[in-house]
Formats: structure tokens, sequence, C-alpha cells
């Protein structure tokens, strides 16, 4: 086994390797990350070791301990590990031993289980990585009478100065005096980045988050007062909260919680929040008005469904500087309420640069996010995601798609529903007799041709409300629509990606999509969204999947 300065610089040599020790019957725990082919210096190497449980791909961790040439492998390369994830407290003494794991960046550690003695190894591996930039902990590591205390993990996180990133899941009895201790860690301006993942499963989390609310006011709430001086530069606030009390009770502990850290960031950029209802948004953009006018990025969601259109509008509206809006509701959200009061102000249309929404309503629907769509010139990513519950109004009418005007030419990304074949079957033409096969494949052919507007597309993915049982068989319509593309791919010189999902797409259609400079890498075949998925707080997607400061 060589180096890994030498594998560095021999690609061939370290695919090998990672090919190897993939397969290998004597290690489990080693995960390269895919842009090893990019790497030039060993010291930019970014890896992700981790306990892999299912024996049907690799062993268990225990045979490591058994193989020692394995083990002084991974020994001599820990030096140049910037990522570290843990996700079982079976793995961390093996890590928590070694002397040569001082460079990392970052640390993830989440387990499934509780276990003192791995937690106090992973306080250990904090101290001797003075270079940490963010730790996340999920999981509850720290708690109970036999566990480590918030104090000592607020102690290990103070001499970190590099320190800009904490996300953690809350464990079950976290209250006002941790989230001092925790918060009072970072020196003054450090925290740039607080990400909080909240599931309220435990009546002693929510008792002592509740307790919050009975607060008369700021003044009086040691919380508040906890977090003045370190969130004054926190640029990044993600917080969300999922209740099995009830959405009323959600609501109760939303409030105290959230609202109090926002009065203190003056600086945030990014805000993704949940748990919303009519009263929770009108709060927020009285805040944003006065506290928060930088906000650029804004994302919130909700389980709820007694959201006001009007007062999602107005949140968008009251953030003077947003550019990336994207929303999740679970419930059905009419577009005939939110999109006049958006389109009748011509700035926030001309400053919004990406915009995803999802699990629209209602009728007229397609016309309304038409209008949406054609009023804002400088956007670059648009995604219409569709979530469970969203009716076949929710979809892209195929009349209004070839009727369109595209005033956005400088989109780089766009993914689109469109509604189901079998709904435009039921439409009568003029004549008043149904129309033809032909007529719709005419009709899918003149959707995919206005694409050929978008020269800067790079991204283009769409997804059909097609059942195999339709009159018209959904594979017929994804070939009809790819052909179609033919007259406009000249235009589309910078497309990169064509995602299609819901549909199967032969071996003669990727080749024909080679030729027209899409290689078979640049394909992404997916699988039909399901409907039984529930949502985990994580904004489930059937899109492109990027990097986001607020979703990461």
């Amino acid at each position: 086994m060589t180096s890994m300065e030498e594998c560095v610089r021999t690609p061939e040599l370290i695919e090998n390797i990672i090919s190897y020790l993939g397969h290998s019957d004597q290690l489990a725990c080693l995960q390269v990350n895919s842009t090893w082919k990019r790497l030039a210096t060993p010291h930019v190497v970014r890896w992700s070791i981790q306990y892999l449980k299912d024996g049907t791909y690799s062993p268990q961790f225990k045979r490591l301990q058994e193989c020692k040439e394995a083990q002084e492998t991974l020994q001599r390369n820990l030096a140049y590990v910037q990522d570290l994830n843990i996700y079982q407290p079976s793995v961390v003494p093996f890590f928590g031993g070694s002397d040569m794991l001082v460079n990392l960046a970052k640390l993830y550690y989440g387990p499934h289980q509780h276990d003192p003695e791995c937690t106090i190894q992973i306080l250990e591996i904090i101290r001797k990585n003075p270079r940490l930039r963010t730790v996340a902990f999920y999981g509850s590591p720290f708690y109970g009478s036999d566990g480590v205390s918030v104090e000592r993990l607020a102690a290990a996180l103070q001499p970190l100065t590099q320190l800009t990133n904490l996300k953690f899941k809350p464990w079950s009895d976290f209250n006002v005096a941790d989230m001092k201790l925790l918060l009072d860690a970072f020196p003054k301006g450090a925290l740039k980045s607080l990400r909080m993942k909240v599931s309220i499963r435990d009546d002693n989390f929510y008792r002592n988050v509740k307790a919050l609310s009975s607060s008369t006011g700021d003044s009086n709430n040691p919380y508040v007062e906890s977090a003045t001086t370190p969130l004054m530069d926190l640029e990044t606030l993600s917080i969300v909260m999922m209740s099995e009390h009830g959405q009323d009770d959600t609501t109760v502990l939303y409030r105290p919680l959230v609202f109090p850290i926002l009065r203190r960031c003056p600086n945030l950029k990014c805000l993704s929040v949940s748990a919303l209802e009519t009263e929770d948004i009108a709060e927020l953009s009285t805040i944003f008005q006065k506290t928060c006018p930088l906000i650029e990025r804004l994302k919130f969601h909700s389980h709820h469904h007694n959201l006001d259109e009007r007062a999602c509008a107005d949140l968008i509206l009251n953030c003077p500087c947003v550019r990336r809006i994207k929303s999740w509701f679970s419930s059905p959200w009419d577009m005939t309420e939110f999109v006049p009061r958006i389109i009748r102000r011509q700035d926030p249309c001309l400053r919004i640069e990406e915009l995803d929404l999802n699990t629209t309503h209602g009728a007229r629907t397609s016309e309304w996010m038409q209008r949406l769509f054609c009023s804002m010139p400088n956007l670059r990513v648009y995604k219409q995601s569709i979530g469970p519950d969203a009716d076949r109004a929710a979809h892209l009418n195929i009349c209004d798609m070839v009727r369109s005007r595209w005033v956005c030419t400088k989109l780089e990304k766009l993914y689109l529903a469109l509604g189901s074949t079998s709904d435009w079957l039921e439409e009568e033409a003029e004549t008043g007799a149904p129309e033809t096969l032909e007529q719709r494949k005419r009709k899918i052919r003149q959707v995919y041709q206005q694409f050929g507007a978008l020269k800067q597309l790079k991204e283009l993915g769409i997804r059909y409300d097609i059942h195999k049982e339709s009159p018209v068989h959904f594979d017929m319509t994804i070939k009809t629509g790819l052909k179609a593309m033919r007259p406009c791919m000249s235009s589309l010189r910078f497309l990169e990606v064509l995602e299609v999902e819901g549909c199967q797409i032969g071996r003669k259609e990727l080749v024909w999509m080679g030729n027209l400079g899409l290689t078979s890498d640049g394909i992404l075949l997916t699988e039909p969204h399901s409907k039984s998925e529930e949502d985990d707080g994580s904004d489930r997607e059937y899109v492109y999947q990027e990097d986001s400061e607020v979703d990461n």
C-alpha cells in the first residue's frame, strides 16, 4: 500500500485502492468523495469515514480491528482527513486513539445509541483539531446523568477559534441553560451559522421549551439575554421543528424558541423556518422589516392547513434583499391569492434569481404560475416541485406553455411539472371533437420547442403526471418530446443535464442524445416520486439537489 500523497498524484492508483477497499472483506469504513479525480495535492483530500451497517455491502467494522494491514493503512492516512462522519459509537475508539487525526475541518457525530465513553473520546477528537470550522451533533450524544454534560462540550468548543458553524439536534432534556452554555462557547462575532432540527418526541424537551412562552417579555428571558452577543454576526439560521403533540403545541414552542433569536440577528442573510401559521408569518414580516433587512435566501415551510397565501406574499415583499425563495407546504396553496400580490410590485420580481414553489392548488393555477414565471426577467433557477397532496391543476397546462412569452432568458436551471396526457385527451378541439393522437403529439412538440429560447439553459427537468393506463402511453409522450427538442438543440449549447422522471429512456435515446452533446453521464434517470414517503424536514424534491447554506 502506497502513501496518500502518491495516490493523489496517480489517479488510476487511488481508483484501484478505493475499489479494493470497497469490496474487501476486511474493511468496511472507508468512503472517498467522488471529487477525488480533481485532486491536486494531498492536503485537499476530502474523506468521509463512516460505519456501514448493511452487511450486504460490506462486513462489520469489527473486522478492521482484526486486520493489522488495514488498520495501519488508515492510521497513515488520517493526517489527510478533513471531513469525518461518524454514525456509530463503536468506531470512535479507533479515531479517538489516533494522534494523526489533527487536520479536521468538519466533524459530524450522529450515533444511533448513546455511549458515554465514546462521547468523551469525541471531545478528545475536538481538542486535537483546533482548525475545526463545523461541528454537527445529532442523535442526543450529550445527555443523562451517565453521559458527558453540556458544560464539557462547551469547554471543548471554546478553544476552536475558527469554529463558525454549529449544527445540532437538541436532546430530550435540552433547556435554556444548555443553549446559553453552547452559545457562550463562541467568541463575539465568531458564530456565522446555527442549524437546529428539533423533533419534539419527549415530554421533558416539550416542557423545557414551552416554559419559555410564560416569559412576560424579552427582558425576562434568560435565553434571549444569553443569545445577544454570539448571535450579532449570525448569517445563517435554520430551525426546523416537528411536533407529535399537535400543531398548536408546535406553534407555542416555535415562537419563544425562534423569534427571540431573530430579533438578535441584524446581519442574517439565510433563513430557514418551519411550523408556520398565518400569525407567525405576520410576526416574521415585522421582524424582517425592523431587524433582518439583509436576508437574501428565504426558505419557509409548514405542515399546517390554515396558512394565508397573502401573508406568505407579504413575507417575501418585506425582505428587501431576498433573491432566493424556497417553499414547502403540505397543504393546498391557492396561487390566485399569492401571485397578484407579488407581481404587483416590480422590485421583488426584478431581484429574484431563484424560485422554488410547490404544492400549488386551485382553479387557473397554471395561468397564475405562468404570470409569476413571466414576470421575473432575472430568474436563473425555477423549480416547480409538486407535493403529494397537490391536485392535477398544479401541473402547468400544456396549452399555457405553448402560449408563454419567455422573459426569463437568463434561466440556467428549469424544472417543470407538465399536466397529464390523459387530461389533454379529455379536452375538445374548437370543432367539439376530441383531438387526435397526432394533434397531441404536435402540441407536445410545440412545448419542447419553446425551450430553444432559453439559450443559457444548463439543466432541464420535466415531470409528467402520466399513468401507464393512460390512453396516450407515457413512453410515447416522452419520446415525442425528446425528438421534438432536436430543432432547438443548436440553441441550447450549454445544456448539460436532462432529467425526465417517471419514465424509462431506452438505449436508443441515450445514444441519440449523446450525438447531440449529452453524454450518458449527463442523463439523470430517476425513480417515480413516492407519494407515501414522509417528509423528514429535509424538503423532499424530485429535482436537482444543489448545495445551499440553508438546506445543508
